[in-house]
């Protein structure tokens, strides 16, 4: 979601700086920041060549930020102490990006020809996590006038609530404690986006938020932007070639592979090349088999809150009712399921062993991690998502739902409150609270498979029939992020910087309906020299210092 933010400032032509943790890969459209430069006052995105220009032009800088961690063997031994430790490497991380990484992250050259720091308009952050960001960015912020600078605005992009991601009852201290900083820091933002109507509502009755105006609180429903869409045959054919080792890799081992499926559909390590488990190439052109298994998608987090044993469980009593209706000479017409479960977490090793003692006929279950491309082309290939996420706080919702919706894949999803300002049982998805009741829900959605895989090998996709597309045309024509994002949180963003108006004229019409919010660059802005910041900052450091050595001390 904070990606998409970027993405979004990008295309109105602001500078960004996107922060986040070192490991994983940004979303497509980001992975190239040389792509995104200054042109004519405005933001070109000029694919992977870029266009020829100084830094200067750049409007996108990644950081990744590496916080020291004490080693994890203290966690087993001096939990406590492991916990302070790491937050203070996270702080210290923090400060450094804050104060120092960020700052320098962009520059221009003045009519001197000499470098100047970008000013900062705004900083906007994910709760969660809350502790210690949200104060950390509001003292940044408030810090920035003591330097000369502008303050920036702040803005909090509410996902969820921080304090129930603990773990412990409601009247735990640690809970309370965490409750009442987050109570603390909600109503020093300038801005506020929310997840859901539901938390937009519980913000202003719980966090001090009941007077703050409709210009700086707006809800931004997740919408999945352009890049999440169907498969076409062709790009299914390319990507299964390229994960058919994965495939092998899954099934190593494991009773519910898809070692012996492949075999028996000719995709064997001797099998035909043109053949995948999904698709196959006739006549130089690529289609989808009429025999190929149904795919079903999960993304998990391998944690607690999201309990996939309802899902292994079903799949269980799916591959039961399954055997049941070959005894009665029906299973023929059901096709043979594959679940691929995607994403990384602490229990991920506990459930592939549980995986690996299941003899299962009808049904396979792998596990993968994909590159950050492949996975909405993944997406674009299945006809059936699960979603196993559970609110902490019962008031947000899960982005892996919409990621399917914008594959145009209907969601079997785990119901809890709020979940129906998403997923409507019956219209674009169902909602289950059983591992029973999603048993039946796969029988009954994915038993029109054959008659879609027909259509689909013919190129007659319109006329598939069946619930699975009854449910799939209710997601078509869902708004995507793009415009959702023009419409509910671009005027609360740009309204949290001071030094931003908004202009409407002709001129400044992005071509896409919108209206671009421009600088009041004018050169106006002055940049004290170093050495009157620095002796700013250092007078006010000693100041502190001396009042808290004399008066608290």
């Amino acid at each position: 979601r904070m990606q998409y933010h970027a993405w979004s400032l990008l295309e109105q032509g602001h500078r960004v700086v996107l922060c986040g943790y070192a490991g994983e890969d940004v979303i497509p459209p980001l992975q190239d920041a040389n792509a995104w430069r200054r042109s004519g006052g405005a933001s070109t995105n000029n694919g992977n060549n870029g266009s020829p220009g100084g830094d200067e032009d750049v409007l996108l800088k990644i950081i990744r930020m590496k916080p020291p961690s004490p080693p994890k063997s203290l966690r087993r031994r001096l939990l406590p102490l492991y916990l302070l430790l790491r937050l203070v490497g996270l702080v210290y991380s923090l400060l450094r990006t804050l104060f120092i990484t960020i700052p320098m992250a962009h520059h221009r050259k003045d009519a001197n020809g000499r470098k100047q720091s970008v000013p900062i308009d705004c900083v906007l952050v994910q709760n969660p996590p809350s502790i210690p960001l949200l104060l950390l960015a509001y003292l940044f912020c408030i810090s920035r006038p003591l330097l000369l600078l502008p303050r920036p605005g702040l803005v909090i992009d509410w996902h969820n609530l921080g304090y129930t991601m603990f773990d412990v009852s409601d009247w735990h201290p640690i809970r309370m404690i965490a409750r009442l900083y987050e109570r603390t820091m909600a109503p020093r933002a300038d801005g506020h986006l929310c997840v859901t109507s539901a938390m937009k509502r519980w913000l202003q009755q719980n966090f001090g938020l009941a007077n703050c105006p409709e210009g700086r609180i707006s809800v931004l429903h997740d919408r999945p932007p352009e890049f999440f869409r169907p498969t076409k045959p062709m790009e299914q054919h390319r990507l299964m070639k390229r994960l058919e080792s994965s495939f092998r890799t899954a099934a190593a081992g494991t009773g519910t592979g898809t070692g012996g499926l492949m075999e028996r559909m000719g995709v064997g390590k001797h099998g035909d090349t043109n053949r995948t488990l999904f698709t196959e190439i006739v006549g130089g052109k690529a289609r989808l088999r009429q025999d190929r298994p149904a795919l079903v998608i999960s993304s998990t987090s391998w944690t607690p809150d999201e309990d996939f044993s309802i899902l292994l469980d079903a799949c269980v009593k799916l591959d039961t009712k399954v055997r049941r209706r070959g005894d009665d000479g029906a299973a023929s017409s059901f096709p043979h399921v594959v679940v691929i479960v995607t994403g990384k977490g602490p229990q991920k090793e506990m459930y592939e062993e549980r995986m690996s003692r299941l003899q299962l006929e009808h049904v396979s279950i792998l596990t993968m991690w994909l590159e950050a491309a492949d996975y909405p082309l993944l997406l674009g290939c299945a006809d059936l998502g699960v979603s196993l996420h559970t609110s902490t706080s019962g008031i947000d919702l899960p982005m892996k739902i919409l990621d399917l919706f914008g594959c145009e894949v209907p969601v079997c999803a785990i119901g809890f409150d709020c979940l129906d300002e998403l997923v409507v049982d019956g219209k674009n998805g169902r909602v289950f609270s059983t591992s029973s009741e999603l048993a039946e829900q796969l029988v009954e959605l994915l038993d029109s498979v054959p008659n879609i895989c027909s259509a689909q090998s013919d190129g007659m996709t319109s006329r598939a029939t069946g619930e699975l597309e009854r449910l799939r045309k209710g997601i078509r024509g869902m708004t995507r992020w793009r415009e959702n994002w023009n419409e509910t949180a671009r005027d609360i963003i740009i309204g949290a910087c001071p030094r931003q108006k908004t202009t409407t004229g002709p001129g400044n019409n992005s071509g896409d309906g919108t209206y671009r919010h421009q600088y009041q660059d004018d050169g106006g802005d002055w940049d004290p020299p170093l050495g009157l910041k620095l002796a700013i900052f250092f007078s006010s450091f000693f100041l502190f210092y001396w009042l808290t050595r004399h008066f608290v001390l």
